[in-house]
């Protein structure tokens, strides 16, 4: 139809949708492939104590990564804002603490989240 005969000049063609549902598929796979690939370029680097080991099982829960290292970062290893509750929620239930939503984007890579995690379940930074 031509623009002016009633059309609002906004039409799908069937290639637009199929070309949508491959970008959305494209999305996916590469969302899914993203974390792992970032896994064989980083040095791994073991969680060191108590609290690394405990924050990096439940990293590697909500992210559904089989090991969290020492520098590894929640978000360039997939994680996002609705996960972010997850892990919340789960370190004030191993801690028994209130840690703030926004600590996880203040402090993104795993030593310096638990360090954080410390400071408040001890009043100090642990190393």
């Amino acid at each position: 139809m031509a623009a002016g005969d009633g059309d609002s000049g906004f039409s799908v063609g069937a290639s637009s949708l199929l070309d949508a549902s491959a970008a959305l598929k494209l999305g996916e796979i590469e969302a899914a492939i993203r974390p792992e690939h970032h896994l064989l370029l980083r040095k791994f680097v073991p969680p060191a104590t108590q609290t690394e080991r405990t924050v990096a099982n439940i990293w590697a829960d909500a992210l559904k990564i089989a090991r969290i290292g020492r520098g590894d970062n929640f978000f360039e290893l997939g994680g996002h804002s609705l996960m972010v509750l997850r892990v919340i929620a789960q370190v004030k239930r191993q801690f028994g603490i209130e840690v703030a939503m926004v600590a996880i984007f203040h402090f993104p890579e795993l030593r310096q989240f638990c360090a954080h995690v410390d400071e408040i379940r001890f009043g100090r930074a642990s190393k």
